[in-house]
């Protein structure tokens, strides 16, 4: 097995293993263990279960890019530097594999995005919900409407990407190549500016978090809680930061024909496991144990004074 095979096959696993299963169990488990009565953070868990399946999704469809790609280069590594190999009797095959490789990538793309954004309404609703909780008024209307109008905004976005990497596997597969890569150059581009406004977007949350943080400190309750959706914003900012800064240095961003900034070695198959999937997973993770406490959660005071502050906020 090859170096490049290797560090595939790293990735497979990582992402697999840690991600894939784990994400799926964790969905299982809010079934049951996260609390879907109302309360101002009912919203929030809600898209969180939806994070869930998007995200499982995503390691899925990644998992899936990076299998197909370890077994065409296994298969065929072997022969590749054989003068009388009959590659026109797997010509079928290696289109096959090559069109399956971009469409899962572009699938799981789309879903890496598509999380993201789920991950920033609900950041959003848990930091509305914890200042609800404190002051006893419902409060962040406008923010809400804010944050739904910008998740409409880079919804389209994303799909407006994932229709072009669409069109540029069908060009470059059966007509024309030029149009192709055209097509996969402005996605690039779009992509390149929704991961900046996904970063922008990750900083307004932090420095909401840690006013929230601030704001909060005397109430026992909710220092646990607002402990965790700080630390979730700062793991958030890893992702988004690591999603915008690798795009820009692995994709040239002006011309499709010329070569990216930084030479794409294949060690970065491990990069994009550590610093890009798994930080998100993180996030979500910190979210469930948010929803989890009971004790010491953004619930802990008596449901029945709230009900004025649910209907209002709901």
């Amino acid at each position: 097995m090859k170096y490049d095979d290797r560090m595939a096959l790293a990735h497979l696993v990582m992402v697999f293993v840690g991600s894939y299963i784990p994400s799926i169990l964790l969905f299982l488990n809010t079934l049951c263990a996260v609390r879907s009565s109302k309360d101002p953070a009912r919203t929030a868990f809600t898209y969180f279960k939806f994070a869930l399946l998007v995200f499982s999704a995503h390691a899925l469809f990644d998992t899936a890019t990076y299998g197909f790609f370890l077994f065409g280069s296994l298969k065929f590594s072997d022969n590749y530097y054989e003068p009388d190999f009959d590659w026109a009797r797997y010509a079928t095959l290696i289109k096959a594999l090559g069109i399956f490789v971009r469409a899962f990538q572009a699938i799981s793309k789309l879903s890496d995005v598509v999380a993201d954004i789920l991950i920033t309404i609900i950041l959003l609703r848990l930091s509305t919900a914890t200042l609800t909780i404190f002051s006893g008024n419902a409060t962040g209307k406008k923010l809400r409407l804010v944050s739904y109008g910008a998740a409409f905004v880079l919804s389209a976005l994303a799909f407006i990407v994932f229709g072009l990497q669409i069109r540029y596997i069908y060009e470059i597969s059966e007509n024309d190549v030029e149009i192709g890569l055209d097509c996969y150059l402005k996605s690039v581009q779009i992509e390149f500016a929704v991961r900046v406004l996904l970063f922008v977007i990750c900083l307004g949350v932090l420095v909401r978090a840690v006013m929230v943080k601030k704001q909060v400190k005397a109430d026992k309750n909710l220092t646990w809680a607002s402990a965790m959706l700080l630390a979730a914003s700062v793991v958030w900012l890893l992702h988004t930061s690591f999603a915008m800064a690798s795009l820009a240095a692995w994709e040239n961003l002006s011309n499709a024909w010329n070569m990216a900034p930084v030479d794409y070695e294949f060690y970065f198959y491990i990069f994009e496991v550590i610093f890009g999937i798994w930080p998100q997973f993180a996030v979500l993770v910190l979210v469930y144990f948010i929803g989890l406490a009971k004790a010491n959660g953004i619930w802990s005071r008596d449901q029945e004074s709230l009900t004025h502050v649910e209907e209002a906020h709901i």
